[in-house]
């Protein structure tokens, strides 16, 4: 990644207080990706697609990991997750990879079910 500014994604003179409609925030949203679909490399779908495949196989792995743990354990690990995020400052890595753990771990959640080995 370089470090190219982020681009406003409503240059349009939209004040941040003003109430947009769903469709409004569509629209928006849809022209901030056609104009970074515009700049090199590729599209965001593709760069979505890409990432999302990298987390489903994280998943997997933490699904893996947590298999046979009873639920509380699971919770106790998301929390601990949370605090370590906490802990840091959101412009560091550290931050984000402890606050996606925690998001996942939350997930995994599954109250009810009883451990399988």
């Amino acid at each position: 990644m370089d470090d190219e500014r982020p681009v406003d994604p409503a240059p349009d003179g939209t004040d941040d207080e003003e109430e947009l409609s769903p469709e409004q925030l569509e629209a928006q949203i849809s022209d901030f990706i056609s104009q970074a679909d515009s700049l090199p490399g590729p599209s965001s779908e593709a760069l979505v697609d890409a990432a999302l495949e990298i987390v489903e196989r994280a998943w997997d792995e933490v699904e893996r990991l947590l298999l046979g743990h009873p639920t509380n354990k699971v919770i106790g690990a998301m929390l601990h997750a949370g605090r370590l995020a906490r802990e840091e400052t959101p412009v560091t890595r550290a931050y984000w990879i402890a606050s996606a753990t925690s998001t996942m771990l939350t997930g995994q959640v599954r109250p009810g079910e009883s451990p399988q080995a």
